[in-house]
């Protein structure tokens, strides 16, 4: 089945540019799944700008349940919709041509019940 995506989020998706060279400039991005699934105003978007002089690495630190496997998770997303010709929900995205992609982050988490890798490793090590 197919879904238009764009007739079922409240903001607007942009075409992203595809270039050659090794740029990742996406600005005012939003998760995919959160901006469908989260109630309007509770998903804040931000930037990620990478390539050229902004450099090739960012380290994502912060404390536990800041949002930094959602914000790892949406760079690779938004990658990877824009590798395969999709529009992606951002303001404006120039993103270079990837070969791979490699995100790793915990793969418990409960993204759409508000729940972090964190607080799901809590909870069940609670139960257990």
């Amino acid at each position: 089945m197919l879904i238009d995506w764009r007739s079922r989020t409240r903001s607007q998706y942009c075409r992203p540019q595809v270039v050659a060279e090794p740029v990742l400039r996406i600005i005012e991005a939003r998760h995919p799944v959160l901006d469908i699934c989260e109630p309007e105003g509770t998903f804040v978007p931000n930037d990620t700008v990478m390539g050229g002089e902004d450099g090739t690495v960012l380290l994502i630190t912060g404390p536990n349940m800041a949002g930094k496997s959602t914000y790892i998770r949406q760079v690779a997303l938004l990658t990877l919709l824009a590798q395969m010709g999709s529009y992606v929900p951002a303001k404006e995205a120039r993103i270079g041509v990837a070969d791979r992609i490699f995100a790793r982050v915990g793969a418990s988490d409960e993204l759409s019940r508000g729940q972090s890798t964190f607080m799901v490793e809590m909870t069940r090590r609670r139960v257990s």
